[in-house]
């Protein structure tokens, strides 16, 4: 059966998946010193306009580290960059949902999508269209 979260989980292969049902993003973006992406323009639209708020303050996803070398928005423009032309918006939302988001030093985990204002998730879906409208 094709279901919203399946779509928006394909070709994530099961180590990836965390048994807390988050991403691993750094795992899902690993290429051994990958040359240049594909996805540069994407990653850096939505560094500069995608933010978590976090009591009205924007930390955009540019200043969001993943991993020592990985921040958010190239590991999200990697995901989103290839499944950009089919993506819908509840698609984008279950993906959003599996990223994790840590705070107070790994205290706690959130998703991403409970940590993005509604307007800013709009903004990304369109950031993504424009994308996949321009390729």
């Amino acid at each position: 059966m094709d279901t919203a979260a399946g779509r928006a989980s394909r070709g994530v292969g099961k180590d990836v998946l965390g048994t807390s049902g988050f991403l691993d993003l750094a795992k899902l973006v690993s290429g051994g010193g990958q040359a240049k992406s594909v996805y540069g323009d994407l990653a850096y639209k939505i560094g500069k306009e995608v933010y978590v708020d976090v009591q009205g303050w924007h930390l955009y996803l540019k200043d969001v580290t993943v991993d020592k070398d990985l921040k958010m928005h190239q590991a999200l423009a990697e995901q989103l960059g290839s499944m950009a032309g089919d993506l819908s918006e509840q698609e984008l939302e279950q993906l959003l949902k599996k990223v994790p988001l840590s705070l107070g030093a790994g205290k706690h985990k959130i998703s991403l999508f409970d940590a993005l204002p509604s307007s800013t998730i709009r903004d990304l879906a369109g950031i993504v269209e424009d994308f996949a409208r321009n390729q």
